[in-house]
């Protein structure tokens, strides 16, 4: 694991930390995993189960989505992007899938339903 990588996941840590002392008890991570050890990685830093969501869209979607915001950062994600789909994804460590080609708000209010939150659904 890169030192980048390390600093964030240490970061989380403390963020979930923090959090659970505050008494929050509901977690929402929006995370790139793509195989068991990034699950893994997350999970080292959560002392709770996990449901993970996996969003999927057509690559023509993607490259949409990515191109108004024509930063450096952006053309890395799109790179990354391609090279995952071109070299598969392990959805067996999705809990489910969603399809993210709709509006944000259908999209969350799916996961929050999934993840039997809808009473805290936000329109």
């Amino acid at each position: 694991m890169g030192q980048a990588k390390q600093v964030l996941i240490a970061n989380l840590k403390s963020v979930v930390s923090n959090y659970l002392d505050a008494g929050v008890c509901k977690f929402l991570f929006a995370w790139s995993i793509r195989n068991k050890q990034d699950l893994e990685t997350l999970k080292s830093v959560t002392p709770f189960p996990l449901k993970v969501v996996g969003l999927t869209a057509p690559l023509e979607v993607i490259k949409e989505r990515l191109s108004k915001d024509v930063t450096t950062g952006r053309h890395e994600d799109l790179d990354n992007t391609e090279r995952w789909l071109l070299e598969g994804l392990d959805s067996s460590i999705f809990n489910a899938e969603i399809a993210n080609n709709r509006p944000i708000l259908e999209v969350a209010n799916e996961i929050l339903t999934l993840l039997d939150w809808n009473n805290e659904r936000r329109t």
